[in-house]
C-alpha cells in the first residue's frame, strides 16, 4: 500500500537525482504510477490496465513543489485531475483506493 513515508521518500529520491553531478541522473522522469490496490510502479503497465493514478512532482522557480495526480480510470462524474501539495495527492489517492471515492 503507497503510504505518505513513500511519497517522502520518493520527493528524497527526486531531489538527490536534481541535485546530482550526472545529467543523465538530473533528467530521469520523475512519474510514476499506483494500481487500484495502491502498489507503486515506476511504469505505466499497459498490459493488465492496473495502473490509475499518474503522479508528477514538479519545482517551481522559487524552490517550492507542485505534486500533480490524474486518475487514468477515473469517471466522468469525479474530478480526475489534481495538484497541490504531497499531502492534497496523498488524500486524493487514498480516498480513490481506500474509499473508492
Amino acid at each position: 500500500m503507497t503510504t505518505w513515508t513513500t511519497f517522502e521518500t520518493l520527493d528524497e529520491i527526486v531531489k538527490d537525482r536534481e541535485n546530482s553531478d550526472s545529467e543523465y541522473e538530473r533528467n530521469i522522469d520523475s512519474t510514476f504510477w499506483v494500481d487500484r490496490l495502491g502498489n507503486l510502479q515506476y511504469h505505466e503497465n499497459q498490459f493488465d490496465r492496473q495502473s490509475r493514478f499518474e503522479v508528477t512532482r514538479t519545482p517551481k522557480p522559487d524552490g517550492s513543489l507542485v505534486w500533480s495526480v490524474i486518475d487514468l480510470i477515473g469517471e466522468e462524474d469525479r474530478p480526475q485531475f489534481t495538484t497541490g501539495s504531497m499531502e492534497t495527492i496523498v488524500g486524493f489517492i487514498a480516498g480513490r483506493v481506500l474509499y473508492g471515492a
